[in-house]
């Protein structure tokens, strides 16, 4: 017996649609795995940025117990008190990046921003009263008419 042609047809179409569905599938599946990546590569940059902001701490908590010197303690607060808002922020990105990645196909919820950018800048433009002040050592400017300027061996 002889299979009529609207069931060749069908079965034409099913196939045809079969493909289709697996290709757009596969795309699909492609998409999961790049977004995937991107997140685990967003989280790890988020790691090292709480570990660059915990060394940031560390050094400013030094300096405030006075084992580090610095010659501008005004700048160094900023930085600090910078540190003391990002390193919550960096962690919980990474573990917001972490869950993304292992769920792909939801979405993640937009970035902030970095907080204290501002105190950043400001700790650029902050100096102490003492910071100007030259330090001691041979008098400013030069004499420029000596040979042992021009020739430091000469001396």
């Amino acid at each position: 017996m002889k299979p009529s042609s609207s069931i060749v047809r069908r079965t034409a179409a099913v196939a045809t649609i079969a493909v289709v569905a697996a290709i757009v599938l596969g795309m699909y599946a492609q998409v999961l795995v790049n977004r995937r990546r991107a997140r685990l590569h967003d989280a790890a940059r988020h790691a090292r940025r709480e570990a660059e902001e915990r060394k940031n701490l560390d050094v400013a908590e030094r300096i405030g117990r006075g084992e580090l010197e610095t010659s501008n303690r005004a700048s160094t607060r900023k930085i600090e008190e910078a540190a003391r808002l990002r390193i919550p922020y960096h962690v919980a990105r990474k573990q917001a990046c972490l869950r993304a990645a292992a769920r792909p196909w939801e979405s993640l919820s937009p970035d902030p921003g970095e907080p204290g950018e501002h105190l950043i800048w400001e700790a650029m433009t902050a100096f102490d009263d003492d910071f100007f002040r030259l330090p001691s050592g041979p008098a400013w400017p030069p004499d420029v008419s000596s040979e042992s300027f021009w020739l430091p061996n000469a001396l």
